[in-house]
C-alpha cells in the first residue's frame, strides 16, 4: 500500500509497477513542476536537470527521473516494493 501512496503522490498513473521495483510510466498531465512539488511533499530530494527534467529520491529507496518532451512526461526508475505483512 505504501507503493500505491508513493506513485499516487508522484501524480503518476498506477500501473503494473506494484509487482516490481523497476518503474516506467508516461503522462500527458504531469509536468516537471508538479513532479518536483509532489517529491517535496513526500520528503524527497528533487534534483533538476534543466527546465524539463528532474529526479526524485527518498530515504525509502524511491529513485525516479521524469522528463517532459512535446507534452508527454516520461518517468522511469525504482519504486521500492512494500514489505509484505505477515498473515
Amino acid at each position: 500500500m505504501k507503493t500505491l501512496a508513493i506513485i499516487a503522490a508522484l501524480g503518476l498513473s498506477v500501473g503494473p509497477a506494484f509487482a516490481v521495483d523497476n518503474f516506467y510510466d508516461t503522462s500527458t498531465k504531469l509536468n516537471i513542476g508538479q513532479f518536483a512539488g509532489n517529491c517535496a511533499s513526500m520528503g524527497g530530494d528533487f534534483t533538476s536537470h534543466g527546465n524539463n527534467a528532474g529526479t526524485c529520491k527518498t530515504d525509502s529507496g524511491l529513485d525516479v527521473t521524469c522528463a517532459r518532451d512535446q507534452g508527454i512526461t516520461t518517468c522511469s526508475g525504482v519504486v521500492p516494493k512494500s514489505p509484505k505483512t505477515p498473515a
